[in-house]
């Protein structure tokens, strides 16, 4: 990672508000997809839906570079937002990882329930022998913040759909929903899940087993464990201890599922 590229992209980009960095943020992205996929550039502009830069800070990046600029603008321009909705960037060296592991399941579809700008996605896509369908026909992406979803879903287009193959976004689009993936409104499935979820306290939601952890990340485990038949996912080494993480050790646990418990502390 080029972080002098880096630094002067969040600087280039930064505001002091939230929607106004969004907005700098999509303007530049749009301007950078557009010179990368000139055959799809106007469908790009269109779905990011802003006038793009003629000059973009963002060019030329990989999606770790992006994803950490984005991750920045968020916390100088919102942090109590930020920190409330547990958005943390996957390292690049952890999502290979991750993606490896993934290699270990039969062929199925694939939910991101929380994907930022995409950054597992897209290592999920290049582990595929075919990104261009994977991504249009078993890929499916959540998340709560509307402008990463639609960041996703760009740079996802713009790295792996062939050569004017204007099918790929509205078929990703259609697959995907922008919502909180706790709640009950969000209907996207898929056979298996590659997830860095949300972390941060939240409320009691007595629904769940690990109501009692009131953590995000516990209720995400949680939900996918019940509904897929298998996940890879990053999650605080603080689950294997204390009582309050007890029913979700034994979800796990129960699941017959590999964990690996290791520290990406540079």
């Amino acid at each position: 990672m080029d972080s002098q590229v880096v630094s002067r992209a969040i600087e280039a980009l930064r505001a002091p508000e939230r929607s106004l960095a969004q907005l700098n943020w999509k303007r530049a992205l749009a301007g950078s997809l557009s010179l990368k996929r000139p055959d799809l550039a106007r469908q790009l502009i269109g779905h990011l839906g802003v006038d793009p830069s003629e000059v973009s800070p963002l060019a030329e990046m990989s999606v770790g570079e992006l994803g950490v600029v984005y991750e920045a603008l968020l916390a100088l321009s919102d942090p109590k937002s930020r920190r409330r909705d547990g958005q943390y960037f996957t390292p690049d060296d952890v999502a290979k990882f991750m993606v490896a592991e993934a290699g270990h399941f039969p062929a199925g579809t694939w939910l991101d329930p929380c994907c930022g700008i995409g950054n597992l996605s897209w290592h999920l896509a290049t582990s595929q022998d075919d990104p261009s369908a994977f991504v249009a026909r078993r890929l499916s992406l959540v998340d709560l913040d509307e402008v990463a979803l639609a960041s996703a879903e760009a740079i996802l287009t713009a790295s792996f759909a062939e050569h004017g193959n204007h099918g790929v976004l509205p078929a990703l689009v259609a697959r995907s929903q922008m919502g909180d993936f706790l709640s009950a409104r969000i209907t996207v499935t898929a056979d298996y899940v590659i997830m860095n979820p949300p972390y941060g306290r939240t409320k009691r939601q007595d629904g769940y087993a690990t109501a009692r952890a009131g953590d995000l990340y516990a209720y995400f485990m949680e939900k996918v464990s019940a509904s897929t038949k298998g996940s890879v996912s990053v999650t605080p080494a603080s689950y294997l201890g204390g009582l309050r993480y007890a029913p979700l050790r034994n979800i796990l646990s129960n699941s017959s599922r590999r964990i690996y418990v290791f520290d990406n502390v540079p």
